[in-house]
């Protein structure tokens, strides 16, 4: 028999609620800032360090991002899945050490094995990464992803990954203070031809005098005859307490006729001795425009002093 209105109440006092939940919902489409709303949202920004991340957005509009962004954060931080949240975690790194190009798929699969344990690693499926890719690259709400596809030049390529915007505030803030694991770097030497993207983490890995990434990050940019890669790699090596090499760096940057690098080659000599030669390039970063050289050839006392650069 039916049961009457008010008994059924009883039995179910969320009767109401429940019918609502249930009935089959209408997607709702979230509506785009307007000039106007852009404009008075910037005012608010401020004071709003949400607000204003979801404005810098490069992937997104605002509404996309405010609507995505707590879920950004939950998927991450409590990730079910430890190689997911590896990658995840390796891509945020990547991004602080100013790895702004796509993070291609053998370097993010790479790198993640220092953010796992020994035992994840024994038992990982054959299939974890493709699986921790589909977890990073799943859409929240229709509106963002943790990770974020890169396409390539036909249909249906990627050519490599970029980190949410928000996601990557949020690893900013938490990781500033906690180290890379070295699988980051050697990854880095296996898998980046970027020279530009090489230099960026190289500099990052002398900042924090691991100097033998530092050399084989910058070498293949050195070999081609950048400066600043050369020099990299001769303060690299300085120190790794390989003088000669050392040297040999600051003399092939100088012989490109970098003024800065006869400089530094030019300080070096004097402190070992070898005052005239030093005097030469000395000369010639003076003749190239170098201020510090044209400061050191009018100090007579050049030669007594310790080095600028």
């Amino acid at each position: 028999a039916d049961i009457p209105l008010s008994d059924a109440e009883d039995i179910d006092p969320h009767r109401h609620a429940r019918q609502i939940l249930t009935t089959a919902a209408q997607p709702v489409r979230l509506a785009t800032f307007s000039q106007a709303e852009c404009g008075r949202a910037k005012v608010i920004a401020d004071e709003d360090p949400r607000l204003a991340t979801a404005l810098r957005d490069s992937h997104y509009g605002p509404t996309e991002v405010l609507a995505g962004a707590p879920q950004l954060v939950e998927r991450f931080e409590h990730a079910a899945d430890p190689y997911a949240k590896a990658v995840m975690t390796a891509a945020i790194d990547y991004r602080r050490l100013g790895h702004n190009a796509p993070l291609t798929a053998e370097l993010l699969q790479s790198a993640a094995a220092g953010y796992l344990t020994g035992q994840q690693m024994a038992t990982a499926p054959l299939d974890w990464f493709s699986g921790a890719i589909d977890y990073a690259t799943r859409l929240l709400h229709g509106a963002t992803s943790s990770l974020i596809p890169v396409p390539g030049t036909s249909m249906g390529t990627i050519i490599g990954y970029t980190v949410a915007d928000y996601l990557l505030q949020h690893g900013q803030a938490t990781r500033r203070d906690i180290p890379p694991p070295t699988s980051i770097w050697d990854a880095a030497v296996s898998c980046i031809t970027d020279l530009s993207v090489r230099m960026a983490l190289a500099r990052e890995a002398e900042r924090r005098n691991l100097y033998h990434r530092a050399v084989a990050l910058a070498e293949p940019a050195a070999d081609t005859g950048i400066p600043k890669a050369m020099l990299l790699s001769a303060r690299s090596l300085e120190g790794l307490g390989q003088t000669q090499e050392a040297e040999q760096w600051y003399r092939r940057a100088a012989d490109t006729g970098n003024p800065h690098a006869m400089f530094l080659l030019a300080g070096r000599l004097r402190r070992a001795g070898q005052a005239r030669e030093a005097e030469q390039w000395y000369r010639q970063a003076a003749n190239a425009g170098n201020p510090h050289a044209m400061r050191a050839l009018a100090d007579p006392d050049v030669f007594l002093h310790s080095d600028i650069g």
